[in-house]
């Protein structure tokens, strides 16, 4: 039978290190006894665990929205007990996005546009997407406006799934702007991160009052808020990167500008992905 030990044990049952107080010097195992099974314990735990991840969401937020490459330059310089990590305020917004906001076509291909209008895809002219669409509708006979609503749903699941792929390319930017300041791709990386959990943030709080008072959707609510993020990019830049505000608000420009370009390939790329591998067209 395995039950816990009435005593703390003197020795980490992971790595057999001595204990020096309540966690493993050499691995980090918590060094537990028969009082941390008690019920009473267990409750204890779990509300350390919510309030303690309650109050680092909460600060972090207040960060992120107040002082713009602050995050970035705590979490660089070793700063981290007191904040979420990137990756989890990362996924914390993009799950709240989705969940609160994701019905919008900020980031996710609106086939029902393209179809019923002369505008055309940086990938397919309009009319073999229209052409692609009824091959699909056709074949699964339905009717066309049931195979666009199908293949939008397609789209926007797609797109909760690959929205991550925004870093590491906007990382990338970062680090062809201002690798002299910074050599290390990573601290770039993180800096991104950061970046797209603002823009994510942003786009769910006042993108939602806009929508309902104004009826802006798609790739013209977003162009609204990159106008608006342009000063807090500035300061942002300014905070982790430091130089001259000349230069920074050249190389804001330029950042944006590949911003732009990544954003309506990617558009592109989803409403591909969805056409070729989700609805598996032959030929494509």
């Amino acid at each position: 039978m395995h039950l816990p030990e009435l005593n703390p044990p003197e020795n980490c049952p992971s790595c057999g290190a001595t204990f020096k107080g309540k966690y493993c010097h050499k691995c980090g195992e918590k060094r537990v006894s028969a009082k941390d099974f008690h019920l009473r314990k267990y409750a204890q735990t779990l509300a350390e665990h919510f309030t303690h991840f309650d109050s680092k969401a909460l600060r972090s937020l207040r960060a992120l929205v107040s002082k713009p490459g602050f995050l970035t330059a705590e979490f660089v310089a070793g700063r981290r007990n007191l904040y979420l990590k990137p990756l989890q305020l990362f996924l914390l917004l993009n799950l709240a996005f989705f969940l609160f906001f994701g019905d919008n076509d900020v980031f996710s291909p609106k086939l029902k546009w393209v179809y019923h209008s002369e505008s055309e895809s940086k990938i397919w002219s309009g009319e073999r997407l229209k052409d692609l669409t009824d091959a699909y509708a056709a074949r699964e006979q339905i009717a066309v406006e049931t195979a666009i609503k199908t293949i939008d749903a397609k789209s926007a699941g797609l797109t909760k799934v690959l929205l991550y792929l925004f870093v590491p390319l906007l990382g990338t930017l970062f680090f062809a702007l201002f690798f002299r300041q910074n050599p290390y791709f990573l601290c770039h990386l993180i800096f991104a991160t950061h970046w797209f959990a603002f823009l994510l943030l942003l786009l769910m709080v006042g993108g939602t009052l806009i929508v309902l008072l104004f009826q802006i959707k798609g790739m013209v609510l977003l162009t609204a808020f990159l106008v608006l993020l342009l000063p807090v990019h500035l300061f942002a830049t300014r905070y982790f990167y430091g130089g001259h505000w000349a230069w920074l608000a050249l190389k804001t420009l330029v950042f944006f500008a590949g911003f732009s370009v990544l954003y309506l390939l990617y558009r592109d790329f989803i409403l591909f992905l969805t056409l070729r591998l989700l609805l598996d067209f032959p030929g494509l």
